[in-house]
């Protein structure tokens, strides 16, 4: 199985979603009010126009608008999906670690590129934690 690749946020200038379109990817939103959305698609640009525009996911029609995260190309819809339900499983500080690391690292690369030189996005390490929480019916 090959590894997830994460790429930086289409408002940094980068290529278009519509040009990798049949990838499948998980990614992060900051919503208005603070809170992050969890989500996949295969086309990220429209997606996230859906969400602003209150067509998306329910959850996202109150706060908006919303500002794209984090992003990690996955292998495939269903490896896009395990990594949609391992993030959403996740502490919120964790996530938090997650965007910041993501932001981190592609302001980096953001920086020392001239406009028309590709980037490339650097793969995270994520610390696992144990699945048994000890929490019943979560």
């Amino acid at each position: 199985m090959t590894a997830n690749k994460v790429l930086p946020p289409e408002s940094a200038g980068f290529p278009s979603a519509t040009a990798r379109s049949a990838e499948w990817r998980c990614y992060i939103l900051r919503c208005s009010d603070g809170t992050l959305y969890t989500g996949v698609t295969n086309d990220l640009e429209r997606r996230i126009a859906a969400h602003n525009a209150g067509t998306a996911a329910k959850y996202t029609r109150s706060r908006g608008p919303v500002a794209l995260a984090f992003v990690e190309v996955c292998d495939g819809k269903s490896a896009a999906l395990k990594r949609e339900m391992a993030i959403k499983s996740m502490p919120r500080t964790e996530k938090l670690a997650l965007v910041e690391t993501f932001r981190k690292n592609n302001r980096r690369n953001v920086r020392n590129r001239s406009p028309h030189q590709p980037v490339k996005a650097k793969r995270l390490t994520v610390s696992r934690r144990s699945t048994d929480t000890g929490r019943a019916g979560t």
